[in-house]
């Protein structure tokens, strides 16, 4: 978004196996996906490590 809070184009290289971020709202990226040319990632899971310790420590009594 520029200062005016508008959104602005960018150019974006696609290449064969190569992961780049797109607005998924895009109509352009809504047809590449249609037309099977662009594949959606899966969302990345984010991990509970941090929870986890943080309940064992929470059971050992410290």
């Amino acid at each position: 978004m520029d200062s005016n809070g508008t959104e602005q184009e960018k150019d974006i290289m696609l290449y064969p196996g190569l992961s780049v971020e797109l607005p998924s709202e895009h109509e352009y990226t809504q047809t590449l996906i249609a037309q099977k040319l662009l594949t959606p990632l899966a969302p990345v899971a984010k991990t509970v490590k941090g929870e986890a310790k943080t309940k064992e420590q929470k059971d050992d009594g410290r």
